[in-house]
């Protein structure tokens, strides 16, 4: 008896029912997750290395942990650990299936490896532990050439045929490869290109248009802010200078920049395109000396200097009809806003009487007029993105 019972394979098998990590971790295969992570945590205490336990023990408990935490991992294995078809099965000696090795040498051989036995590692199929020769795609199972026609399940992928490397693998790889850096050039190519627009920027520019062609359409339009046309520019100034700074949707390369700037006002416009700006200055102007104009290459982005006609003067607006520090890169005013309000302070002479300060709060705009000093108007705008029921101050339409 005790010799048919060493020849019996089942005898070695060591998970013949699917529940040794159960049973490692002293748990019922119905335990929950929180029963799971305390039986671990008691055992490992026990059973560290560091605690003077046995490594190997230790080892399986980490192994049995990582798996039945881990619900896909558990799921798979509950579902396929006690289907002996398909897991190795080792077999007693005198019943051991023999060949096939020849098979595997000789696609070694093919494929320049050397293998000594005596002397070498080498990686085992986990099907059934002849040496590996190839890789599963799916779960990276090493795998032999004969497994490579069987199903077979690893962690927390189910029982699925294997996905091995093949020349058919590799020529669609390659083309799937191909295609991508096709597309790649050709957006690296259209990027490149001096007139190429994202479809954001195209909506920018059609928009643009029709605002601009709208807005010198008006007869008063060099004295009338257009808050749609003026989120493209902001200003400052210096004693000497006064500094507006562009951004035109319309700037092309090979298009024409125009600047018209003499003592009256400004005009800004792109070739083939409506003015950008075309207003009265807000203040005097030297019209002896030449107005400075830089621009990028592709006429996107402007900057146009001009001499004040008075050294150290101070501008409050840059356009006629515009509200004192409108787009002004430091506007004459500090704007402070916590979770439940909005301070906009301006600093005032200490001449300034009560009576001489004047505040309007409408629908859509504030007001703050201080007699002979300063004369704000600020629309309000109501933040889209958090779908808020207050109101903020936006200078112009944007801040």
């Amino acid at each position: 008896m005790g010799a048919a019972s060493e020849a019996d394979p089942w005898q070695k098998v060591e998970d013949l029912d699917g529940t040794a990590l159960y049973r490692a971790l002293e748990v019922k295969p119905t335990a929950k997750s929180s029963e799971i992570k305390s039986a671990y945590r008691l055992l490992a205490r026990t059973h560290h290395p560091d605690k003077g336990g046995d490594p190997a023990r230790f080892a399986s408990l980490q192994h049995a942990y990582e798996t039945l935490i881990d619900p896909g991992r558990r799921a798979v294995y509950d579902a396929w650990a006690k289907e002996l078809q398909f897991r190795y099965v080792r077999t007693a000696p005198a019943a051991q299936a023999l060949g096939g090795e020849d098979l595997l040498l000789d696609e070694f051989e093919a494929l320049g490896l050397f293998c000594q036995p005596a002397s070498q590692l080498v990686v085992t199929c986990e099907v059934c532990r002849r040496p590996a020769t190839k890789e599963c795609w799916t779960c990276n199972m090493p795998i032999c050439e004969f497994c490579t026609l069987k199903r077979h399940w690893r962690g927390a992928h189910p029982l699925h045929w294997p996905l091995v490397a093949s020349d058919h693998m590799r020529e669609r790889l390659a083309r799937r490869e191909l295609e991508r850096k096709k597309l790649e050039d050709a957006s690296r190519a259209t990027l490149q290109a001096p007139h190429h627009r994202s479809d954001k920027e195209l909506q920018l520019l059609r928009q643009f248009r029709q605002d601009a062609a709208a807005h010198v359409a008006d007869p008063g339009h060099r004295g009338r802010h257009s808050a749609a046309l003026a989120r493209f520019w902001m200003w400052e100034q210096t004693p000497m200078h006064v500094i507006l700074a562009a951004k035109l949707p319309t700037g092309y390369e090979d298009r024409r920049l125009a600047v018209e700037a003499d003592g009256a006002g400004l005009v800004l416009q792109c070739e083939d395109s409506p003015p950008l700006v075309s207003r009265d200055w807000g203040g005097s102007v030297d019209s002896r000396t030449p107005v400075q104009v830089f621009s990028t290459k592709d006429h996107r982005f402007a900057a146009v200097v001009v001499h004040k006609a008075v050294p150290g003067e101070e501008w409050r607006r840059l356009f006629r009809g515009d509200s004192d520090g409108l787009r002004r890169l430091q506007p004459p005013y500090t704007l402070r806003e916590s979770d439940e309000d909005v301070v906009l302070e301006v600093v005032l002479p200490f001449w300034i009487a009560p009576e001489d300060v004047r505040v309007e709060f409408g629908d859509a705009r504030l007001v703050v007029d201080v007699r002979n000093e300063v004369h704000l108007e600020r629309e309000y705008w109501r933040c889209v993105f958090d779908e808020l029921e207050g109101v903020c101050l936006e200078n112009t339409l944007s801040v």
